[in-house]
């Protein structure tokens, strides 16, 4: 019976050529968020399908000149690439960037010490950083360090040079890398220090934007889907609102509503929830749902019902724009913050089973009050407390009390 199903799997899969069921970045950036939140034991399984893949990606590296650690752009069961394109692997190698980004919120969100040094997850990150350091190029003129020949998010482009999102999550990287050396008691690594100081982020003073990548014109180029939105979330890249708002405004005339994939205007839409435009959002919402395909509600890559089927980056973009957009979700090394608002048209959001730092809370709220209550605490963890927005000081929740509260932003960590 295994057997007949597994080769009907293969043959649908072959016959609509879906991404042939390789791991790309959408398990990382797209898929991985949401399913780590409400299931830390998922996410452990998949942060070990790259600490599992790590010498792969280590020969992937080597035979391709540089050091560290190259995680390909596709990958299945040997870690090795497995892109039938060439173009991709050649290109877009801001997926080590990814990969890193995964980890850092994996250790936010559980601060799993096994993992990170006996399950090598703190090496994926070292061996990416000196993979970075082995690829950026120095200006001498200018005195920073750039990336050069590379394909963004945005497919529709390649080869670039300091593409914003890759130069942005390799400073990310870079940076992560150092702070778990300090983390571990190891030294600096201080050429990680100088590159991530010096990386090259492209920035427009003039239109107060930040380009996609050098020479990119906002008037006369087309954009695939979200990237430069990318920044705000998930990278949470320091930047002026207005810098910010420009950002979604002039990628969102750059990039086709219809054959956008599906998690695009997530991602546009959290934005605008960030800067306090809830009517933009509402209006990106319904549209970020035009993926959803009748009778069966299954999602489909683009809004019009082409490309793959049953996409799940999709499903994993709309999971973030409710739990990270409209529940505020956000990640930071020592706390977890929330900024909760109602979708348009509802009266009442209930997330139940959220995790961290291994307790579980259940969050609900409606225009006016919110309620939260700790349902679980791990014995080896030592317990959780909050503090809200009206308040200054940081109160200890116990399991079973139901918190209540005015609708506000609050934030939670593990007991000090």
């Amino acid at each position: 019976m295994f057997v007949t199903l597994f080769h009907l799997m293969l043959y649908v899969l072959f016959a609509y050529q879906d991404y042939l069921g390789h791991i790309f970045w959408d398990q990382d950036i797209w898929m991985f968020p949401p399913i780590a939140l409400l299931y830390p034991d998922l996410g452990r399984l998949i942060v070990e399908t790259r600490t599992r893949t790590l010498a792969a990606a280590k020969i992937l590296a080597r035979e391709s000149g540089f050091d560290g650690a190259r995680y390909p752009w596709e990958s299945a069961f040997t870690g090795l690439e497995t892109c039938p394109a060439k173009p991709y692997p050649e290109f877009e190698i801001h997926i080590n960037g990814d990969v890193s980004l995964m980890v850092r919120q994996y250790w936010q969100l559980t601060h799993d010490h096994d993992l990170m040094v006996n399950g090598s997850a703190a090496e994926i990150v070292w061996e990416t950083a000196k993979f970075w350091s082995s690829r950026v190029t120095y200006d001498k003129g200018k005195d920073v360090y750039r990336i050069l020949g590379v394909m963004p998010p945005d497919e529709y482009h390649f080869p670039v040079n300091d593409s914003v999102f890759t130069n942005s999550i390799a400073r990310i990287n870079l940076n992560f890398a150092n702070d778990l050396k300090q983390t571990f008691g190891l030294p600096e690594n201080t050429t990680w220090s100088n590159i991530s100081n010096k990386l090259h982020i492209p920035y427009d003073v003039i239109m107060d934007y930040h380009p996609e990548f050098e020479g990119f014109s906002s008037h006369q180029d087309r954009t695939k889907q979200a990237d430069v939105a990318l920044l705000g979330y998930p990278l949470m890249v320091v930047m002026n609102e207005s810098t910010r708002a420009n950002d979604l405004t002039i990628y969102e005339t750059t990039t086709p509503i219809s054959y956008a994939p599906a998690m695009t205007w997530g991602i546009f839409l959290l934005g605008w929830l960030d800067l306090g435009n809830e009517t933009k959002a509402a209006e990106l919402f319904i549209r970020s749902i035009l993926n959803v395909q009748q009778p069966f509600y299954v999602w489909s890559e683009n809004s019009n019902g082409d490309g793959a089927v049953n996409f799940h980056t999709g499903m994993g973009g709309y999971l973030q724009s409710v739990l990270f957009g409209y529940g505020g979700i956000r990640l930071y090394d020592d706390s977890m913050h929330f900024n909760p608002k109602l979708i348009n048209g509802t009266t009442k959001i209930s997330f139940k089973g959220i995790n961290y730092r291994q307790c579980t809370l259940d969050l609900k709220y409606t225009i006016d009050q919110l309620n939260l209550t700790l349902t679980s605490v791990n014995p080896s963890s030592a317990g959780l407390e909050v503090m809200f927005q009206e308040s200054d000081q940081w109160q200890k929740m116990t399991v079973g009390q139901n918190i209540e509260r005015k609708r506000q932003s609050f934030q939670i960590r593990s007991i000090q």
